[in-house]
């Protein structure tokens, strides 16, 4: 079981990528949120012992995908104008935004593989575990997404280097960094010196546990 020590550093780290995630498997920022509570809410009570901090992240992917096939389930699913979204996102140059409205146009079962792909880095085989579908579907859906992308000449595959996002978290391809949990963040904001107690307190507060 994580200290609240450990918790803290994991969920200042990771909180974001659990959202953009969320955020490309729904296309709403509010059902996103909820999900980034609740995946961290899991992280916090989950009774196991991680052995590396990989072995998390791989834990806060599987755990978020499951938690964004349950939110599709609810007859209660949000959905938002992504234009709304996309103007508080203020991308720096017309090609962040033109690729951001590229790939948000995509259909989700393209949208999903290829953010794990490109923008957080993760192997074919990786994604095929997060997502339980063959390592071969992978492949076709990253190739069909990239080939749906209005102006995108040549096929991506795994490993290649004609990617829509910049493997790593690089904001300078994509702007990708701008997508944030900020609702997460201002309960975190809110608490005395970021005490987790406070912070958790508040999380559960909002989402009702």
């Amino acid at each position: 079981m994580l200290t609240e020590e450990q918790f803290s550093y994991l969920a200042k780290k990771y909180m974001d990528t659990v959202f953009r995630l969320a955020f490309h498997y729904t296309k709403s920022r509010s059902e996103s949120d909820d999900i980034t509570q609740e995946v961290l809410l899991k992280l916090y009570r989950a009774d196991k012992a991680f052995e590396s901090e990989d072995h998390v992240r791989h834990w806060l992917i599987r755990v978020t995908v499951n938690e964004c096939k349950r939110a599709f389930l609810s007859p209660w699913k949000r959905t938002e104008p992504i234009e709304d979204y996309a103007e508080q996102l203020a991308f720096k140059t017309p090609e962040h935004s033109e690729l951001f409205h590229a790939v948000m146009a995509l259909p989700q079962k393209y949208r999903v593989p290829i953010f794990l792909h490109d923008y957080e880095g993760y192997s074919c085989g990786e994604i095929s575990q997060f997502l339980s579908i063959p390592n071969a579907t992978v492949r076709t859906r990253l190739r069909r997404g990239a080939a749906h992308r209005a102006g995108h000449r040549r096929p991506l595959l795994c490993g290649g280097p004609h990617r829509l996002y910049r493997a790593g978290g690089d904001n300078t391809g994509s702007g990708l960094l701008r997508i944030r949990s900020e609702r997460v963040r201002n309960v975190q904001g809110r608490s005395e010196n970021g005490d987790l107690r406070h912070w958790l307190g508040g999380i559960a507060e909002q989402h009702g546990k």
